[in-house]
């Protein structure tokens, strides 16, 4: 049964047509790319070596009801495909409740390779997406006693008539929790990937254990108030973290 999810971007190289190509490696989700027109749009990725991944992820799409992706594993960019991971599976993750859709994939075991190919396919409607992320899951087990925080951004203040001056920002989610029972190889990962975000990098957070997870269950946020790791005896240790979500 999965823990909850940690997912650091893998560099990578993208080939694809459409508008703002380089928006699917820029940090903020409203920086989008777009498909030239309705229907398959294909883009290829070159993670530069070959390596174990086992998640995709697209950030802030516009996905329809009925639109769809496929990932599959090429030869090459421009390739033939030599293995088929996702074959055309709902983009929209249940549960969603705002404008903008993330969708997430966790394969059933990391592959290893060098090129992939993401289809987006939307029937009706030019496809968009604000960051694309794929990686290899760090699944570990947290405490009961996490959770979410409401962040509103918006400001009000309160006016001599008795009224409010409001300022409206956007809502967005925090969250918190604990690992717990880290062993020594576990904690050298992880303290692996907190060096190399830190807190001005972006990751992909998954709440577990249910799998596939519904859409308010996935965030791609920024590491919040980095804490020390707490040793409970020389194999075995506890750190709390907390992330914030980019919207």
């Amino acid at each position: 049964m999965p823990g909850l999810l940690i997912i650091k971007p893998v560099p990578m190289v993208v080939a694809v047509g459409g508008t703002g190509a380089a928006n699917l490696q820029t940090s903020s989700p409203r920086e989008i790319w777009s498909a030239n027109a309705a229907g398959a749009a294909s883009i290829e990725l070159d993670l530069v070596t070959a390596q174990d991944v086992d998640c995709f992820f697209l950030a802030a799409t516009n996905a329809r009801a009925d639109a769809v992706w496929t990932i599959e594993s090429i030869a090459g960019l421009g390739g033939a495909v030599t293995a088929t991971h996702v074959n055309a599976q709902l983009v929209r993750l249940a549960g969603n409740i705002r404008s903008r859709y993330h969708a997430f994939v966790r394969l059933p075991a990391p592959v290893n390779g060098r090129y992939f190919r993401v289809t987006v396919n939307q029937p009706t409607t030019p496809f968009q997406i604000g960051r694309l992320i794929v990686g290899l899951a760090f699944d570990w087990p947290y405490a009961l006693g996490g959770g979410r925080t409401p962040i509103d951004t918006g400001r009000s203040a309160s006016l001599p008539d008795g009224g409010f001056g409001i300022d409206e920002g956007v809502f967005k989610a925090g969250f918190q929790w604990r690992f717990v029972d880290l062993t020594k190889p576990a904690l050298a990962k992880l303290w692996q990937i907190v060096e190399e975000l830190g807190e001005t990098k972006t990751l992909v957070v998954v709440e577990g254990p249910d799998y596939p997870p519904e859409a308010t269950s996935v965030h791609y946020v920024l590491f919040r108030r980095l804490e020390a790791y707490e040793r409970e005896d020389a194999a075995q240790t506890k750190w709390a973290f907390s992330v914030e979500e980019w919207r």
